[in-house]
């Protein structure tokens, strides 16, 4: 049986800064125009689809996308994902005083909650609900251990709750019985994302990466392992040997991290998403996400911002910043996101005053002009 890899899709936004044109009031938005720079990653990783939770902004886009990218995305129905979420983490948000905000999953925090535990709360809840679609629609996810063992044992360190405790127990057990894995993949030399949308649409046909794809998709059965790998970096070889490949792009060998699980014990309630599954394979999408930010910076495509559901943001109100250089790619699970340093934000801020001076004393003459007439 063909197992077909499938990534799940997570967004990457961007703190953004802009001034109202109007009266030169400064604003603060979220921009979510990253989308296609992040497929280099994914063809690395051998993905054949794209999934998109049905609880996300991001398929009100799809009819927006180009149609080779259109036909690779997968819709995944997660209702029962995040129900499933709420329900084995309820004694963590009772403990805590956190509560559901929204249908969505979102959290609310009481005041008095520091930082460090918000994140570590909201990291075991988003990591739970990756690790549920992994299992139930056998996905490959973006989390990697070490992140999360670390928010597991912030909580446990925080907790007094007996049933608390016992959950983050579990979560803990589930979490070390991932082992690392590395292999090279082919990495495509492009820095523009309908260059990569090319590519994946041509990839996604050859003989070749279905293979690499394949062998990747059966990483996860510890049965077959040993003899995957071999065969996941025979495919990769045989990506960048081909002279279709090489004639048309330039690739490079990149090396790839992984976890897959090993076989645990039914642990409790954990059981009734663990049982009979396959383990999900886990992938550090954080080097993508860096690299994402950076191609993107280095492009045409920050002048607009873009809202998950992929509308503009108020463009002719609102004269957006270009990106500061610091900027950092956010991890999914973060809380806050970076803008840049103070002084690039104090230069940035200075230039628009002057920008906007000069336009509205290039109005107020047109002006004069006009009455003189």
């Amino acid at each position: 049986m063909s197992a077909v890899t499938t990534i799940l899709f997570e967004p990457l936004p961007i703190a953004r800064l802009g001034v109202r044109i109007d009266n030169e009031e400064v604003v603060i938005a979220s921009d979510f125009s990253t989308f296609g720079f992040m497929l280099e990653e994914f063809i690395s990783l051998g993905a054949i689809n794209i999934a998109l939770p049905k609880s996300f902004p991001e398929i009100h886009t799809l009819p927006k996308m180009p149609p080779m990218l259109r036909r690779r995305i997968k819709i995944v129905d997660d209702t029962v994902e995040r129900e499933f979420v709420e329900r084995i983490l309820h004694p963590i948000r009772v403990e805590f005083g956190v509560k559901i905000a929204n249908e969505f999953g979102q959290l609310k925090f009481p005041k008095n909650l520091d930082q460090p535990l918000r994140e570590s709360i909201h990291g075991a809840h988003r990591n739970v609900w990756r690790l549920a679609l992994g299992f139930n629609h056998s996905l490959q996810v973006g989390i990697t251990p070490t992140s999360f063992i670390s928010a597991i044992t912030q909580l446990r360190n925080r907790s007094k709750d007996s049933e608390s405790r016992l959950v983050l127990a579990q979560l803990a057990a589930f979490s070390n019985a991932y082992k690392d894995i590395q292999f090279d993949a082919p990495k495509p030399n492009v820095n523009v994302p309908d260059d990569l949308i090319s590519i994946f649409d041509r990839l996604v046909n050859d003989s070749n990466y279905l293979e690499f794809s394949d062998s990747i998709g059966n990483l996860a059965d510890p049965k077959k392992r040993r003899g995957t790998l071999l065969r996941v970096k025979t495919a990769s070889r045989k990506i960048m040997a081909s002279r279709i490949v090489t004639s048309t792009w330039n690739y490079a060998a990149k090396l790839i991290q992984v976890w897959t699980g090993v076989p645990i014990p039914e642990a409790g309630d954990l059981a009734s998403f663990i049982s009979d599954r396959s383990f999900p394979a886990l992938v550090d999408l954080q080097s993508a996400r860096k690299l994402a930010v950076k191609m993107w910076m280095s492009s045409s495509k920050t002048s607009e911002l873009c809202s998950r559901s992929g509308s503009l943001h108020l463009p002719d109100k609102i004269l957006w910043l270009p990106p500061m250089k610091s900027i950092q790619a956010s991890h999914p699970n973060a809380l806050s996101l970076s803008m840049g340093t103070v002084g690039e934000l104090k230069n940035a801020l200075q230039s628009v005053e002057f920008l906007l001076s000069q336009k509205q004393a290039s109005t107020s003459t047109k002006r004069k002009s006009r009455k003189r007439r």
